[in-house]
């Protein structure tokens, strides 16, 4: 809980990612590699940080804020792939594919088949996957922050049923609550308040990345 993204990792670079955790919080920063600073002092940026929660979540609203004139749809793999390289975004860091998939009011509900389980791997097809619930807003958004995110079931099956509920947004972001759970229902991952932004794609490679959401 209280996940912070203080700066977004630009990949222009080769970067060293330090990731360091306790018992009560987690943080990720990075430095350059570059050959300008060998022999110079490594300066550190803190891109995330986060405590470490063992409380449980409170139950999922039962109301979810449906996108206005948005119309029941059905998406299989090629068009989400589609959207994001419309959006501005290509490729995947996870082997994942989806089968079923469809939203309405509000919700979506979706099929996801992994090349081997992975939680991790699970969550990247989630956060793909949410953002279609404002399919037709053409700008691209990113995640910029969000509640919280606990992982609780192991998954030994690599499969998995996403579910997403849209509780609020606009033209500039979406904000959604999203549960992982494994093929025999037990959740596994459980995100809240998870808010994509608009990218301001006229910013230059030389702006400062934290102004471009």
């Amino acid at each position: 809980s209280d996940i912070r993204f203080d700066y977004p990792i630009v990949v222009g670079e080769p970067r060293v990612i330090q990731v360091v955790a306790d018992v009560a919080s987690v943080s990720v920063s990075s430095c350059a590699t570059s050959l300008e600073n060998n022999g110079a002092a490594q300066r550190w940026v803190k891109h995330a940080s986060a405590r470490i929660s063992r409380e449980l979540p409170d139950q999922l609203t039962q109301h979810a804020a449906a996108t206005p004139g948005a119309a029941d749809a059905e998406f299989d793999d090629e068009s989400l792939t589609s959207f994001w390289q419309t959006w501005g975004s290509e490729g995947r860091p996870f082997d994942w594919s989806i089968g079923t998939c469809r939203s309405a009011d509000g919700r979506l509900h979706a099929d996801v088949e992994l090349s081997k389980p992975s939680a991790v791997a699970l969550l990247d097809a989630a956060i793909h996957l949410a953002r279609l619930l404002d399919s037709a807003n053409p700008r691209l958004m990113i995640p910029a922050a969000v509640a919280s995110v606990r992982f609780d079931a192991e998954l030994v099956d690599p499969r998995g049923r996403v579910e997403v509920q849209r509780v609020g947004g606009n033209d500039d972001e979406l904000t959604v609550d999203i549960a992982v759970t494994g093929p025999d229902g037990a959740t596994c991952i459980d995100v809240r308040g998870l808010r994509y932004a608009a990218v301001d794609t006229s910013a230059s490679r030389t702006d400062d990345p934290s102004t471009m959401v």
